[in-house]
């Protein structure tokens, strides 16, 4: 009885907001969690298929920063992430924590 009673509440749940259905199966979708040097963090949600570039402007974005992505480096893991690859050609997974870091000013 009580599986019957689940099952009704989860119809009648995806009934009023079908949308929750599609982002529960979306394997495309990854949550990553940017910090910055100031120990600042911002959830950002992204599609495997964008560039990591795409990272870096929505963390600048949703913390209302103007990143130019020629003086900023997204590591992950110790590593830096070449901004025009796709996120899916990276380690990056849905969880995981990147760091958006001030490169050296040289001379």
């Amino acid at each position: 009885m009580a599986c019957n009673r689940w099952a009704r509440f989860a119809e009648n749940v995806f009934q009023r907001n079908p949308n929750r259905e599609v982002q529960a199966v979306s394997e495309k979708t990854v949550e990553v969690t940017v910090e910055t040097m100031d120990g600042e963090t911002v959830l950002v949600k992204a599609n495997v298929e964008n560039k990591v570039e795409h990272l870096m402007r929505e963390a600048a974005r949703e913390l209302g920063i103007g990143v130019d992505i020629r003086v900023y480096d997204l590591t992950f893991e110790g590593q830096r992430l070449d901004p025009e690859s796709k996120i899916e050609n990276t380690s990056i997974r849905n969880g995981s924590r990147v760091r958006l870091e001030r490169r050296p000013r040289v001379g």
